[in-house]
């Protein structure tokens, strides 16, 4: 039996078929084993009548998908492939990976979710800075910086050191209830905050381990 995602999984893969005729500019490509939807992506007025905007783009379905998210390039060479355009080596960077499982799961949501909560905005505000050059939904530092800005906003914390203790936990491999708790108070762990630590654990693991 193969292997590939879309062999074990035709009902998805039916369904992400099914799902894109929604967008008639774009189509589900399976290519040397892979799967793309490639076309035009529309931005449209705010009636949804009026197309003011188009990007050539592909999104690419990786090996493990759903576990893992689909991948977005622009094709036709408008936006530059650099990390102050948040397109670095040609691959848009959405969202802080913690932010786009906020708006989308691969493996309980669609890819018409995935387009329009993600992939649009990223689109819309690439044309915005075209035209005015600024950010139309603001802009999250690059790299480790934007990790620290999410947690701050995720946990209402405004402390660099309080942060920088958070993530050292979250790195850990296993986290420990006996613990000084990371937020300064003096209680350990399990007496405190460590409810808020267990469901980012895994995320910010995964997320710095590319990183590294």
């Amino acid at each position: 039996m193969s292997n590939l995602w879309y062999s074990q999984n035709l009902e998805l893969f039916q369904k992400i078929h099914d799902d894109i005729k929604k967008y008639p500019s774009l189509r589900v490509i399976t290519e040397n084993e892979a799967v793309f939807i490639r076309g035009s992506l529309h931005i449209l007025d705010v009636d949804g009548k009026r197309i003011i905007d188009s990007f050539s783009i592909e999104i690419e379905f990786p090996k493990d998908f759903p576990k893992s998210i689909p991948i977005v390039r622009e094709k036709g060479g408008r936006i530059p492939k650099d990390i102050d355009r948040h397109n670095p080596n040609g691959v848009a960077c959405l969202l802080v990976p913690e932010n786009v499982k906020k708006y989308y799961n691969p493996e309980k949501s669609s890819i018409v979710d995935f387009i329009e909560k993600c992939v649009k905005p990223f689109f819309i505000g690439q044309s915005f800075y075209e035209e005015e050059k600024e950010w139309l939904f603001g802009e999250r530092s690059h790299g480790f910086k934007g990790v620290f800005e999410y947690y701050k906003e995720e946990f209402g914390e405004n402390s660099d050191k309080v942060i920088k203790k958070l993530i050292e936990y979250l790195k850990k491999k296993e986290i420990k209830g006996h613990w000084p708790c990371y937020c300064g108070s003096g209680k350990k762990l399990r007496n405190c905050h460590m409810q808020y630590l267990i469901p980012y654990r895994l995320i910010i693991h995964k997320y710095l381990s590319k990183k590294g």
